[in-house]
């Protein structure tokens, strides 16, 4: 009778736990450390293409909402201020990765004050986020600083966070975040995208980022017939960013002009038109020579239609590299002109998991030079740098960094930072009265 009585309730429990695991909730959500919980998470404020009026917004939940939105009300320093709440239906989107479905939403929020602080949450009607404070740009230009970083893309969690506290401690005014690229890892699963928003945790909600595609940012998705690279489905949903894109590259190139500088973002991922590899931007779109073709000739009317006194653009693939066989000739052969002819002021850049800053070899580190190239890594990968390299004024490497850039209508100041918060590199360029500009080295005299 006693054996009877064990087998019997082994049984039960072995049945129970087959009919728990592979219940269709439980067996899509298996093995991630970053499940979707009932309160919306991945919250991310994108930079908006109409800054001083405009906020957006994406996030994540578990249950599918059928009623998701964003609440907003002027910044109050009561908790009495659900009179003046205001309600932005959302969009929604699902994602399919691996064997689980994710539900994801944007919204965006018009009709804003320039220059004003709001508090904000997001959700639906049965689960909501906590209020967090945001504000939009200035009508017009006024002094202001924006942070710059290169590669974050492995072991996130343990090294990257120190990083974003510095940032969030450091400059505590800065208008928003820039991404070089790599954000998380290529050979990883969503727990890579997990991990990047633990690490910036309640910055990525409260000052909009600016991100710019990197080829780690894209997941091995097919083998056969040839190895097929497919940037994660996460960056779309993830992102909400201005739709001035030219076609096919919706949500990776596209401009932003925060009053005093034009800010273009550039897809530099070229592996598809130089080997066998097959890059897909999505599951229809394919990044093709033609493609390619049409980014550049998009990039020479966004710096022609320029109106901004500063410039700055961000992409992943350094138009010079400071490693060793690691040349991007097509990037150097197509853009560096027209950066060159437009006056563009800093070409922003990761990729190299080092840090490098310079004019070029056929330029001079004094007078006029400009276009500034820099490479940047903000995460824990890290190699060697190749002295044999001459374009460079400054380097380091195994070091985490960060950089501010800090806007006047004549000053353009740079500052690099250790993870540690020492200065690692520094510059101004000067704008004139007539608009010439002329750089001045700050770390080297």
């Amino acid at each position: 009778m006693s054996n009877f009585n064990w087998v019997g309730i082994l049984s039960i429990l072995f049945t129970s736990f087959l009919i728990f695991s592979c219940s269709p909730e439980k067996s899509a959500y298996k093995n991630r450390m970053y499940s979707p919980g009932d309160r919306p998470d991945r919250i991310m404020q994108n930079v908006s293409g109409s800054p001083s009026t405009e906020l957006a917004f994406a996030w994540r939940s578990k249950p599918a909402a059928t009623t998701a939105f964003a609440e907003i009300a002027a910044f109050s320093n009561s908790s009495d201020f659900h009179e003046s709440i205001r309600t932005i239906p959302a969009r929604s989107y699902t994602v399919g990765f691996d064997d689980f479905e994710d539900h994801y939403y944007k919204v965006n929020i018009n009709s804003l004050e320039p220059d004003t602080r709001y508090l904000v949450r997001v959700g639906s009607e049965e689960h909501r986020s906590e209020w967090f404070e945001t504000r939009t740009a200035p009508a017009q230009f006024e002094p202001f600083t924006f942070i710059y970083l290169g590669d974050t893309q492995n072991d996130i969690i343990p090294y990257a966070p120190r990083v974003y506290r510095s940032v969030a401690q450091h400059f505590p005014e800065a208008r928003f975040v820039m991404h070089a690229g790599d954000l998380v890892l290529s050979s990883g699963n969503d727990d890579t995208w997990g991990e990047f928003y633990e690490s910036g945790s309640w910055l990525f909600r409260q000052i909009p980022q600016f991100p710019s595609t990197g080829n780690s940012d894209h997941n091995r998705w097919k083998t056969e017939p040839v190895d097929t690279r497919k940037l994660y489905d996460q960056w779309h949903v993830t992102f909400n960013l201005p739709q001035n894109s030219p076609p096919g590259l919706e949500n990776v190139t596209y401009y932003v002009d925060y009053p005093g500088i034009r800010l273009i973002s550039l897809y530099s991922n070229f592996e598809s038109i130089s080997d066998d590899r097959v890059i897909m931007l999505s599951d229809e779109v394919e990044v093709t020579p033609e493609l390619v073709e049409l980014q550049t000739e998009w990039l020479r009317e966004t710096l022609a239609s320029n109106t901004q006194p500063w410039t700055a653009v961000v992409y992943h693939h350094p138009v010079y590299t400071a490693r060793e066989n690691r040349e991007n000739e097509w990037l150097r052969d197509s853009w560096k002109p027209l950066f060159e002819e437009f006056g563009v002021d800093l070409v922003l850049q990761g990729h190299d998991h080092l840090y490098a800053r310079g004019h070029g070899p056929d330029s001079l580190s004094t007078g006029n030079a400009i276009p500034v190239y820099t490479i940047s890594v903000a995460g824990p990968k890290m190699r060697d740098i190749d002295q044999n390299h001459t374009w460079f004024d400054v380097a380091h490497q195994n070091l985490q960094m960060y950089q501010a850039i800090h806007l006047s209508s004549d000053t353009l100041h740079y500052q690099a930072f250790h993870a540690g918060r020492e200065i690692a590199d520094e510059f101004m360029i000067i704008r004139n009265g007539d608009g010439q500009k002329s750089f001045t080295d700050l770390y080297n005299n």
